[in-house]
């Protein structure tokens, strides 16, 4: 979890820990946790009622492979053997429920 009670928390509790930034960078955390958080989970929330459970499942299983894929390229991280194997169970389950169903004889 994250966002404004994140926030609040190291306010209260970690000041003397906590290393000042500049005023564009509180900008932009502020920015993060109260726009665009706020954006995303009302967008994920009109998406999740108006799309069918496939859809919805498979837009929620493709999210740790964008994420993967975007380190990899914009980052130049390297995943590891696990990272891979990991990947390869999501996209067999992204394959699984878009298996046509099997007809029972």
């Amino acid at each position: 979890m994250g966002g404004a009670p994140v926030f609040v928390g190291m306010l209260l509790f970690e000041r003397d820990a906590w290393h000042p930034v500049g005023t564009p960078a509180m900008l932009a955390l502020l920015y993060n946790i109260f726009i665009a958080f706020a954006f995303a989970y009302w967008a994920w929330f009109k998406i999740a009622s108006t799309v069918s459970v496939t859809v919805s499942s498979i837009s929620v299983l493709s999210v740790p492979i964008v994420g993967v894929l975007c380190g990899f390229v914009f980052l130049g991280e390297r995943p590891s053997l696990q990272e891979y194997a990991a990947l390869v169970c999501v996209v067999l389950a992204v394959l699984a429920v878009n298996l046509p169903a099997r007809k029972r004889q």
